[in-house]
């Protein structure tokens, strides 16, 4: 074993806490994982993933209502419509699915992605 590993091993025997890293990808897991990370880590970085990850998940929950809520209206007036607000409504999740992706590979390599709108937030909220 290197001194490096060494250390490594010593320390996450000796009960530091979770890897920053692992707390980065752990933060996107869905919001469940954001808010463990955001109330039990310390590490800045994490706390920021954590804190953009809830704040992401609300924000397209919101998104995924008004699109339903539109699909639904376009399709009573022209059924056509409404079929094509289904496929922007797939175009969306397909979207929503690579950010979520890119998101936990930045997170778990602790890079700072500061998303737009809500990332201002996010810091601040990583802050406290």
């Amino acid at each position: 074993m290197t001194e490096n590993m060494q250390s490594e091993t010593h320390s996450a025997a000796a009960g530091d806490g979770l890897d920053p890293k692992v707390g980065g990808l752990v933060a996107y897991l869905t919001w469940v994982g954001g808010l463990i990370m955001l109330l039990t880590q310390k590490h800045r970085e994490v706390r920021f993933h954590a804190a953009q990850s809830i704040l992401l998940s609300i924000a397209l929950v919101a998104v995924y209502i008004v699109l339903g809520i539109v699909q639904l209206i376009a399709g009573l007036i022209l059924w056509w419509l409404g079929a094509l607000f289904s496929i922007v409504y797939g175009i969306v999740g397909l979207a929503s699915l690579a950010l979520w992706i890119f998101l936990i590979i930045k997170g778990y390599n602790l890079v700072h992605v500061k998303l737009p709108l809500i990332g201002d937030m996010a810091e601040k909220w990583a802050a406290k």
